[in-house]
């Protein structure tokens, strides 16, 4: 059964840019809409691409949250 609400794709044109800016080839770029249309007809059908197992999974009791490194909120431009 398909998940309610059904799903989408989420910046799909943003593809595109990425391609312009050379983040993508043009190649890649194809392959990644037709893995998303892939998943897409996965989950119309009520599959779902993930192990449900992922759905029961918790974290090892007392596990610390790892501090981010220094300059993790800057993103290299080149």
């Amino acid at each position: 059964m398909p998940a309610a609400g059904g799903w989408s794709f989420k910046d799909d044109e943003l593809l595109d840019v990425r391609v312009r800016e050379g983040r993508f080839t043009a190649a890649e770029a194809a392959e990644i809409r037709a893995l998303g249309a892939e998943i897409g007809a996965m989950l119309d059908r009520g599959g779902q691409w993930w192990d449900p197992s992922w759905s029961r999974w918790e974290p090892v009791p007392g596990w610390a949250v790892p501090a981010p490194g220094d300059g993790w909120e800057i993103v290299p431009t080149t």
